[in-house]
């Protein structure tokens, strides 16, 4: 969304202040000033490109004095050349509408500039072409000046270097690198571990010093850390990093995903290979985020009836969801109160408030999560209605909770009449038909908001005391699970506790690598099972470098997720267990995490492997193809020579005595001799 304008906000709120009062001064002397018209216009980053090639288009915007709250609602609308398809943009995706073909909208919320960039395809080669578009606001169109004109010339064609065929000894040695990426969809800004593997061929202790890896991050991604030291990363900028791993085969950077949803793609090269050119790195690409929560709004009041031309304090709560605190600045509030009402005074202060009519007023929270403001009733009687929106969004959303009020005295329930009890004749039985009472409507309530308040805590032994207004991590006794709370995750529950017991998590399927149970209790430390967190938590399950070790190492256990062989199960209300979206990473001693996000209720959760598969990623990463042997015939027969059965591989690289695929075919070996051997004797 829109970025940097935090110092900005209160400048502007007193300059449209200064310029209202202005306004009024003007007008009572009877001398109209000239106002200027808001304006935009286009610079292009060249004017001649080749087919195929890209060019950053730059919009630059002229309010000319409109007010804060007016500036939120520009819109710029690009109508692209024929041929051109739209990239990407410095304007966060959320407020991008591709929606009609051959344009893109903008969503500006009080932008000044703003830069996108689209391709040109093959097919435009050799001619000229335009760029137009409109700006938007106040609320007439305005068109967009500036450079319109692109050229776009043939692309240069590329002759192909033919592969020469190879020989039939020729063994494929060369140094390659490939990527690892979480396997399902991420949360907005979550933290993200990419795995680079690299091998180097045939190349010696000293080429192998030169090697370098380039990876380039998707758009709104940020670089964090990495398992190497820092004097051997580099920013390169423009979300180029790069990263010199000085012989070591396997290492991990970790990035901030970006805030928006969509589909996302990693790109790298391998540099620096004696006698090669960079080529790219393979594995994994694409990363899914999930789409981001919409913010929303809801409405209560003090009273639902209200005498005539009384007041009624009006209270608006903000969900911002995941926004930042530069986003939120742009969100603003437009309610619409029914005819006859009049509107008072607001919490906010008068600066921040803008009646656009009678009717019509407009509120600028500032990132505050909650304000109210005040009426006055008509004197007539009736049921009124309110409503309002959520400005700031491309779609604004319509506030939500209570919305009617009545004017008039609170109504006096009527008492219902009881009929007469019939006396039944002497010697006669009588049976009254029962009848089935008219169910009377009963008005629903209007939504109570959540109360978020500190309370005094009955400890339990174990659990951690967490406040429904601060974030906290939560961990077990012995680390092997972590919980995440971020702030305000909880309505009512203020402890809680991780224990690692494999029993909780029996069920849930395959063969159990870790365990996590989380238990909430309340203030009064009441066990709490159906709790729906207000914000999403996070739970890690982590396993050893030991245990690692006995599942056969990283390389075995990363190839097997890579195959699907790890899942993640949380356990429902009803005992049921279903399958969560996880990512694995390492850790810094060797072991590997198992990171689930997006959790709206916490309990059991298990790690299983699929021990099928984790056998085929053993022989995957031995290098080997399991045979089935043949049940010999029940006569003697003699025991075969063992064969040596070469195996094209690389050499291993680490601190193993002896290469794991030579030990298993040896162990397969001497079981075959064994039992042959031993059916002859029987024979």
């Amino acid at each position: 969304m829109v970025r940097n304008r935090k110092a900005w906000v209160p400048l502007l709120v007193a300059l449209g202040v200064a310029l209202g009062v202005f306004g009024l001064l003007l007008q009572d002397s009877g001398f109209v000033a000239a106002q200027a018209t808001p304006s935009a216009s286009r610079s292009l980053s060249s004017t001649s490109i080749n087919a195929g090639d890209q060019v950053t288009v730059t919009i630059d915007i002229d309010y000319a004095g409109l007010s804060p709250f007016d500036r939120l609602l520009g819109v710029v609308r690009e109508t692209l050349p024929s041929g051109f398809t739209y990239v990407s943009s410095s304007i966060d995706a959320t407020s991008v509408d591709q929606s009609v073909a051959g344009e893109v909208g903008f969503g500006l919320f009080g932008a000044t500039s703003f830069t996108y960039v689209v391709a040109a395809s093959s097919a435009t080669a050799g001619g000229d072409y335009h760029f137009s578009g409109v700006f938007t606001v106040d609320p007439n169109d305005h068109p967009i000046g500036g450079a319109n004109t692109i050229a776009v010339t043939a692309a240069p064609v590329d002759t192909p270097t033919p592969t020469p065929e190879p020989t039939a000894t020729t063994v494929p040695t060369g140094p390659s690198a490939t990527r690892i990426l979480p396997s399902g969809p991420v949360a907005p800004g979550a933290s993200v571990e990419v795995t680079i593997n690299v091998n180097y061929g045939s190349l010696g202790a000293a080429d192998r010093l030169a090697v370098g890896i380039e990876e380039q991050l998707p758009s709104g991604f940020a670089y964090v850390s990495s398992s190497l030291d820092s004097q051997v990363v580099s920013d390169l900028g423009n979300g180029l990093i790069g990263f010199a791993p000085l012989g070591e085969t396997s290492f991990t950077y970790t990035v901030t995903a970006s805030s928006a949803g969509g589909n996302y793609s990693f790109t790298g090269t391998m540099k620096g290979v004696p006698g090669m050119p960079a080529f790219a790195i393979g594995g994994d690409s694409s990363l899914a985020v999930e789409d981001p929560e919409a913010p929303s709004a809801t409405r209560s009041f003090s009273n639902m009836y209200v005498e005539e031309g009384g007041e009624l304090v009006v209270t608006i709560d903000i969900d911002y969801s995941n926004l930042g605190a530069a986003d939120k600045l742009a969100i603003g509030v437009q309610e619409t109160l029914p005819s006859g009402f009049t509107y008072v005074s607001s919490s906010l202060g008068d600066s921040l408030v803008t009646p656009a009519s009678a009717r019509v007023i407009g509120f600028a929270p500032l990132g505050g999560d909650s304000f109210t403001y005040t009426v006055t009733a008509p004197s007539v009687r009736d049921t009124y209605s309110f409503s309002g929106i959520l400005r700031g969004l491309t779609h604004p959303p319509t506030i939500g909770g209570a919305t009617d009020v009545t004017v008039g005295p609170v109504p006096t329930p009527t008492a219902t009449p009881v009929p007469p009890t019939a006396t039944p004749l002497p010697g006669v039985t009588t049976t009254a038909p029962t009848r089935t009472p008219r169910p009377t409507a009963v008005p629903p309530a209007p939504p109570t908001p959540v109360a978020i308040e500190k309370a005094d805590v009955t400890a339990v032994e174990g659990a951690m005391t967490v406040q429904p207004d601060a974030s906290a991590i939560v961990a077990s006794a012995d680390g092997a699970a972590t919980v995440m709370l971020p702030n305000t995750s909880r309505a009512r529950t203020y402890q809680v506790m991780v224990v690692t017991d494999a029993e909780n998590c029996s069920g849930a399927g395959g063969a159990l690598q870790a365990c996590a149970l989380v238990k909430t209790f309340d203030a009064e430390g009441n066990p709490e099972t159906d709790v729906e967190l207000i914000r999403r938590a996070t739970v890690v399950l982590t396993l050893s470098s030991s245990m690692v070790d006995d599942l056969g190492g990283l390389p075995v256990v990363f190839q097997a997720n890579a195959l699907g062989g790890f899942s993640v199960y949380q356990q429902n209300a009803d005992g049921a267990w279903s399958m969560r979206r996880f990512s694995m990473g390492l850790n810094d001693d060797g072991g590997v995490m198992a990171t689930v996000t997006g959790l709206r209720t916490l309990g059991a959760i298990a790690l299983t492997v699929d021990e099928d598969i984790l056998q085929t990623a053993m022989y995957q990463v031995a290098g080997i193809t399991p045979t089935a042997v043949p049940t010999p015939e029940p006569t003697a027969v003699p025991t075969p020579e063992p064969t040596a059965v070469p195996v094209d591989r690389e050499p291993e690289v680490g601190d193993a005595t002896a290469p794991v695929g030579l030990l298993i075919v040896l162990a397969l070996t001497g079981a075959l001799m064994v039992y042959t051997g031993s059916r002859v004797m029987r024979g």
